[in-house]
């Protein structure tokens, strides 16, 4: 298992965006611990998942879709940013760029 996550990351509601924030846990993923934060986009929900990563990021958004949902990969500030959601790519995108600001 790897080391836990020492701090927790910054988390804003970004409501007036149309992204509300809704919750937050402590989750595992990969065999990982990792925060979870929950986003609503009208009637979707967004995951996104947080850990530490050795890398600052460049602003790429690494996005993917599989079996109905998209996948967006970020990194930025020190920490990777896994969003999921049934949203659409464009949708889950606006969510990262507001992430990474």
């Amino acid at each position: 298992m790897t080391a836990p996550i020492s701090s927790a990351p910054e988390v804003h509601d970004f409501a007036a965006q149309g992204f509300p924030l809704i919750g937050g846990r402590l989750d595992y993923l990969n065999n990982r611990e990792v925060a979870a934060l929950v986003y609503r986009r009208n009637k979707h929900f967004v995951n996104v998942f947080v850990w530490p990563t050795a890398e600052r990021g460049n602003g790429q958004l690494a996005m993917k879709e599989h079996r109905g949902y998209s996948l967006i990969d970020l990194e930025a500030r020190g920490l990777h940013y896994c969003l999921v959601s049934d949203l659409n790519t464009a949708e889950l995108a606006q969510l990262a760029k507001l992430i990474e600001q």
